[in-house]
């Protein structure tokens, strides 16, 4: 049985009324009503999803996790004097990073 969404105004059906968003399951076509430039009624089909909910994706491995991921190792080096890190034995930049994170935290 064909479906449809009622987009604006209201919709009576047999002995029901429908509001705006309301989804009305007819075998007649409700599109017809639809006047041009006045459109009222859109087809709803099976296969249509739901519309997801944005989510704020987890950041990958090529992504930066944080601010400190952007700094290139000259830049990390400064932060770290600036801030009075010890990075000890740490040369690379996953090292100075590792290093920075548990200082700054």
């Amino acid at each position: 049985m064909p479906r449809y969404r009622l987009l604006r105004g209201i919709h009576v059906h047999g002995q029901n009324t429908y509001s705006p968003g309301a989804v009305i399951d007819t075998a007649q076509n409700l599109l017809r009503l639809n006047a041009p430039g006045s459109i009222r009624f859109e087809r709803v089909y099976e296969e249509e999803e739901p519309t997801p909910v944005e989510t704020t994706p987890e950041p990958t491995e090529e992504e930066p996790t944080d601010d400190l991921e952007a700094l290139t190792l000259a830049e990390l080096r400064d932060l770290a004097e600036a801030e009075e890190v010890d990075l000890g034995d740490a040369k690379r930049k996953a090292d100075v990073l590792e290093v920075l994170r548990r200082a700054l935290t």
